[in-house]
């Protein structure tokens, strides 16, 4: 069940991301891709975003995450409003509740530097993995956004 909430700071940040990126996603079965369009240029600067769903372990599988918003002029707090939409996008889309969590793979620097600071998201450590990696969990919470102007585009875009 959705929760009606106030406004979080990342939803806070929702309409200016919007104003600046149009997205669309590919879908083929229970994986999304998403990809990231400047309005003002007319050019992709991101297409490393995906999603994908295991329905037997109820996760939200974050495949990649690169969304080199951090390149743009005046990016504070995109990379982070991204993520948060596209998970709640996912999650609408495939009507997950309550019961499914996230997870990711990361290395422990971005974790410190990225993940960690996402406070809409109560991502946390489970476990080292191979490497310099870490394995990243977080429970998933719906919540009531607008996710509209997120659309599905005819077939997977190349770069």
């Amino acid at each position: 069940m959705e929760k009606n909430h106030e406004p979080s700071f990342i939803e806070s940040n929702m309409r200016i991301f919007l104003g600046r990126y149009d997205i669309s996603f590919y879908k083929e079965d229970r994986c999304v891709e998403y990809f990231i369009m400047d309005k003002k240029t007319g050019k992709y600067i991101s297409k490393n975003l995906i999603i994908s769903l295991d329905i037997y372990k109820k996760n939200i599988h974050i495949a990649k995450f690169y969304p080199d918003l951090y390149k743009q002029f005046n990016s504070k707090y995109m990379s982070a409003t991204c993520f948060y939409l596209l998970v709640h996008h996912f999650g609408r889309h495939y009507n997950l509740d309550e019961t499914y969590h996230i997870d990711l793979e990361t290395t422990p620097e971005v974790f410190h530097e990225f993940y960690e600071k996402l406070k809409d998201f109560h991502l946390h450590v489970t476990t080292f993995g191979l490497g310099n990696t870490v394995n990243v969990l977080s429970d998933y919470t719906p919540v009531q956004i607008d996710t509209s102007p997120i659309h599905e585009c005819c077939e997977e875009l190349s770069f």
